[in-house]
């Protein structure tokens, strides 16, 4: 089909438009939100539905799921008396994304390549103009978590934060890191790309690489052949030794644990003495407000919503209602700069982590989702460069995420979603 378009100018004007929306989603030109680019696909889908298998299959599974989504959606806003109108924006967005899966799924698998592709020309592009005839040089003091790249005041600035890029720059890293083979000529090319994506720092960055990287290797080792392993292991220790030799990257990292560990003893204390947790004497609170700073104090604060939501409404809150649970158990006890909270207003509705988001408004079901992300894993129909890719771009937006709408995030779930539950039902036949 596609008669008005050859297939190499297809493939590259689909792979523009998704390497803009999986990259670029935060920017906005004049009025236009960026991310709105993927609605140009689904008007042409209709001209070559014929050439995608299992379409009925796929068009089956997100009826259920979409289906289920806005029933569990309308029931919780009733309960909490949210006006029906907003339901609209969050469940467009998804069935814009269902859409997109059952069309273009298997052309987002075979053309990653390419996508990335295209995203890292342009990043290219706009770095070596800003070094060389702007005039931001890159010092070696941008070479940390806080005074990275993006945070300086660039002409091109693609992102508003180095966190926003490490999003899905870790997934970028470990696509290229796995196409490394033994005897490749492109090798050399491919580690400078992964060098030159490490001058863009930042914990978010370092945190996905490892945690991905560690989970592949733990879930696949058996399937990963010893090269692969090797290159597994190497970016471990690349990661740690970069978190553990950066100031700000190990500062956040540990003072992220302590915070959380002092917290656990903190909420234990308190319930030993029949206190009502986070209301202890102001030593104790002294500990938890040493053991943070405002990205650790955020991530923490999400997680006790979470915690509590799940506990209060183990069927959640709802598709985008995590705000919901935020106003309500946010931990208004822990304050700073003479009592003044300063993370009452941070992250409250997307909850600086998907973890905390999905935990929060789905509830147990969050679980069914969690494991088929770990089915994922054990899948052999995919490559391996593309489903650490997929995988990564999830696993670092569950640790630290911008909502379900930015980064891909949603877009990669489903994908994962329908490559697992398919597979799975064809292996039971």
């Amino acid at each position: 089909m596609f008669s008005f378009f050859n297939l190499k100018k297809k493939n590259y004007l689909f792979s523009f438009v998704f390497s803009i929306f999986f990259f670029f989603w935060s920017q906005q030109i004049v009025n236009f939100d960026i991310r709105q680019i993927l609605l140009l696909l689904i008007p042409i889908t209709i001209f070559y539905k014929d050439e995608f298998k299992e379409f009925k299959k796929r068009l089956i599974l997100f009826s259920i799921i979409n289906i289920f989504i806005i029933i569990h959606l309308v029931i919780n806003n009733i309960n909490n008396k949210i006006p029906i109108n907003n339901i609209f924006n969050p469940i467009l967005g998804l069935i814009i994304s269902s859409i997109i899966i059952i069309f273009y799924r298997d052309f987002i698998i075979k053309n990653i390549k390419n996508i990335i592709g295209i995203f890292l020309i342009i990043i290219l592009a706009g770095f070596l103009w800003e070094v060389f005839y702007n005039e931001n040089y890159f010092f070696k003091k941008n070479f940390d978590c806080l005074h990275g790249w993006y945070s300086r005041d660039l002409q091109f600035k693609f992102f508003s934060e180095n966190s926003h890029f490490g999003m899905s720059c870790a997934a970028i890293i470990l696509f290229l890191s796995y196409k490394i083979k033994i005897n490749n000529k492109y090798n050399i090319f491919f580690l400078l790309l992964i060098i030159f994506l490490f001058l863009f720092l930042s914990t978010t960055l370092l945190i996905g690489v490892m945690v991905s990287t560690s989970l592949i290797l733990v879930f696949n080792y058996k399937i990963l052949s010893k090269y692969n392993k090797i290159i597994s292991i190497i970016l471990i220790l690349i990661t740690v030794i970069m978190i553990g030799s950066k100031k700000q990257c190990s500062v956040r990292f540990s003072q992220t644990i302590e915070g959380g560990f002092n917290a656990i003893k903190y909420f234990l204390y308190n319930q030993k003495i029949n206190q009502t947790p986070w209301k202890a004497d102001e030593d104790q609170k002294d500990i938890i407000h040493k053991s943070l700073n405002i990205s650790s104090a955020v991530l923490l604060n999400s997680y006790t919503v979470a915690f509590k939501s799940l506990r209060d409404h183990p069927f959640g809150l709802g598709l985008n209602n995590y705000y919901i649970g935020h106003a309500i158990y946010t931990d208004k006890t822990i304050k700073h700069n003479n009592d003044k909270l300063y993370w009452e207003y941070l992250n409250e509705k997307d909850g600086s982590n998907n973890l905390s988001k999905m935990l929060t408004e789905f509830g147990v079901f969050s679980f069914i989702i969690f494991f088929l992300i770990f089915k994922f894993l054990k899948l052999k129909n995919i490559n391996l460069p593309e489903k650490s890719f997929i995988f990564s771009i999830v696993i670092t937006q569950l640790i630290r995420g911008a909502g379900y709408f930015n980064g891909s995030f949603l877009l990669c779930l489903l994908l994962i979603m329908s490559l697992t539950l398919i597979k799975v039902k064809n292996e039971q036949k």
